[in-house]
């Protein structure tokens, strides 16, 4: 069956590059024999670091290579649990669903450590009715087309304490951080970042009232 949809996949792609006209391909065709590198593909390379690396890590999305990917996924076996599977009749891919077994195994063989996925929670209070005791002006924004969104705060928290969930229907992994921001986003994309800007930059004037600090005096304000 995988065979089947990659090959489905490419005819298509196939006849998109050739219905976009000259100049304008998705790709072009190459020999594949004549490209192909001389050398095996090295694996290991792509692999994090350390003792019994494995590819899926502890994020099944993927932790990286070398030493950032050990970093990543020792953080998966500690404090940063990241409860990702796959098993959807909407996706090709086969089933495989997370269990914490298997990322209690996969932890005490890489690194002899345990996953801890309410120690944040429990050192910091990082939930809900704690962060409306203790916090003010935090805006969670959320790119719903982001996987990482299901575990985001998605309505606001404390509105009077300026705990304040975005939400991006068709914003990704990071659009509200994105460096270049405009006309070439969507709609929603572009309102999140309009109501950003006001809402940052009402709490700046309210700490600067607060403070007595001259509007445009040259000072640092934390918030």
């Amino acid at each position: 069956p995988m065979d089947a949809i990659r090959s489905l996949l490419l005819t298509e792609t196939l006849r998109i590059s050739k219905s976009r006209g000259p100049g304008r391909a998705l790709f072009r065709s190459v020999d594949v024999e004549e490209q192909a590198p001389k050398a095996c593909f090295d694996l290991a390379a792509h692999l994090p670091s350390g003792y019994s690396a494995t590819a899926r890590c502890g994020d099944w999305s993927g932790c990286g290579n070398s030493h950032d990917g050990e970093m990543w996924d020792y953080q998966t076996c500690s404090f940063e649990v990241e409860q990702i599977g796959f098993g959807s009749a909407k996706q090709m891919f086969p089933d495989r669903p997370w269990t914490k077994e298997w990322l209690r195994e996969h932890c005490q063989r890489r690194f002899g450590t345990q996953p801890q996925p309410l120690a944040l929670q429990s050192l910091w209070g990082f939930d809900g009715e704690n962060l409306k005791a203790q916090a003010s002006r935090i805006v969670f924004t959320n790119g719903l087309n982001d996987g990482w969104s299901v575990g985001g705060i998605l309505t606001d928290l404390s509105p009077e304490r300026g705990l304040l969930a975005i939400n991006l229907p068709n914003g990704a992994h990071h659009s509200d951080l994105a460096h270049d921001f405009g006309e070439v986003d969507t709609p929603d994309v572009q309102a999140a970042h309009a109501k950003l800007i006001a809402v940052i930059g009402q709490w700046l004037k309210d700490v600067r009232s607060e403070l007595g600090v001259v509007s445009g005096a040259d000072s640092t304000v934390v918030i």
